[in-house]
């Protein structure tokens, strides 16, 4: 089992958790146009990495060694599926305040997880077979 990927997307995660109350407490989100950005890459890097771990190699799902391109799309579409699930649980509580309105923001969003998610397939593709 590569509980390697385990353990980069918990550090991840708690990497964003300290952006975030950064973010907040600093009024990045507000005053750095870049911020949100960096924390939806930074959870579409980690959430890529912790799919990959959990559908491929928890042993959850099954045993066998996946192929890089495997890898990659597993990471790419479930990080895409977990963005849009956020972004709905956002505009279902209300919480979808933003100065350039809502639907660019959703989009800048969903592009910074998606490009997170595919550096995290792309990377844990190099690590399968180093």
């Amino acid at each position: 089992m590569k509980s390697k990927f385990l353990f980069v997307s918990l550090g991840l995660f708690f990497l964003m958790f300290i952006l975030h109350l950064l973010g907040s407490y600093l009024y990045l989100y507000w005053t750095a146009w870049w911020f949100d950005n960096l924390v939806h890459f930074t959870g579409g890097v980690g959430v890529g990495f912790f799919m990959v771990w959990l559908s491929l190699y928890s042993g959850i799902f099954g045993s066998e060694l996946p192929s890089r391109k495997k890898i990659f799309f597993t990471s790419l579409f479930l990080t895409v599926v977990v963005g849009a699930g956020w972004e709905l649980f956002e505009y279902a509580n209300g919480l979808t305040q933003s100065t350039e309105g809502y639907a660019l923001d959703t989009f800048h969003d969903l592009l910074a997880d998606t490009f997170g998610g595919a550096l995290a397939g792309f990377l844990a593709g190099i690590k399968r077979y180093v």
